[in-house]
């Protein structure tokens, strides 16, 4: 027995195929020739395969956004330019997910609104690192002088003990 794959001519089937638009390109101006090239997986180097978007039974689901899955505090834009607020909705929802929420008060799962007809979505602005926590003095006793973040304490309540401590 052989691992010949046992497909028949006529026979009908569903490839599913998850990679990254590489481009998205079209001679004609009414965009009737648009064609797309695809990778597997992420890597925007590998060998592609060019996918017309008028052939019979080609569906494309988007997955995720070029820019990555949404945190929460960035802001990102439908494809109508409309700005939505990233925001950690798991206290609602009871999951961990990020909904956006637009102007007009309406929100949505991130994907949900990626996926319909107002996607993609693109980040306009991302979201601050949070800034690292600064170490105090292990000599510091009550940690509230300036002086005594990220390095030795200079405060002069401090250093008059060390000096009477000696």
């Amino acid at each position: 027995m052989t691992d010949r794959p046992a497909y028949q001519p006529g026979e009908r089937v569903r490839v599913t195929f998850e990679g990254s638009i590489r481009e998205v390109r079209a001679e004609d101006p009414a965009w009737n020739d648009a064609e797309v090239l695809l990778q597997p997986g992420d890597d925007l180097v590998a060998p592609y395969i060019v996918v017309p978007l008028k052939w019979p039974g080609i569906t494309i689901n988007r997955l995720r956004p070029a820019d990555g899955e949404p945190r929460p505090g960035q802001i990102w834009a439908n494809r109508w330019g409309t700005e939505l607020f990233a925001a950690d909705s798991s206290r609602r929802t009871g999951r961990p997910e990020v909904h956006l929420h637009a102007p007009d008060g309406t929100s949505a799962y991130w994907a949900e609104v990626h996926a319909c007809k107002d996607g993609p979505i693109t980040l306009v602005r991302d979201v601050a690192e949070p800034a690292p926590e600064l170490l105090l003095d292990p000599d510091c006793r009550d940690g509230k002088c300036g002086s005594c973040v990220g390095g030795p304490c200079e405060h002069s309540c401090h250093t008059e003990t060390k000096a009477v401590a000696r």
